[in-house]
């Protein structure tokens, strides 16, 4: 893995560890969704941080729900995989592989623009 992509990937996970420890002290578990490419040229990467964002949750011994779903790393295919995943959940935060530039991320950004949650 190159140096970049490492502080990448080491931003987010530091980004879900704060997160998570804000939300250990609440009641009602809290539900993150996670679009990743589990299929296609890009599934190690999205296979890996599944189960880094599973290692993360087990040690935290937090009440998150962590759901899954797969991207692709194609911008329609997410953009089903979030309304999937929206139709049936309340999600309480949303963590999409790819840079936050990419169609992908700028598609999900916008359908998530119209959550009634910031």
């Amino acid at each position: 893995m190159d140096r970049k992509l490492r502080v990448n990937v080491l931003g987010v996970w530091l980004g879900v560890f704060l997160w998570v420890g804000q939300v250990v002290a609440e009641s009602e578990p809290q539900k993150i969704a996670l679009l990743v490419p589990l299929t296609g040229a890009l599934a190690d990467w999205g296979v890996g941080m599944e189960k880094g964002a599973r290692m993360a949750l087990e040690e935290s011994n937090s009440p998150v729900k962590l759901l899954v779903e797969d991207s692709q790393f194609d911008p329609k295919a997410a953009l089903l995989a979030l309304e999937r995943l929206r139709t049936t959940n309340r999600l309480d935060a949303l963590i999409v592989f790819g840079s936050s530039v990419s169609q992908q991320s700028q598609l999900l950004r916008t359908a998530c623009s119209h959550f009634k949650k910031p």
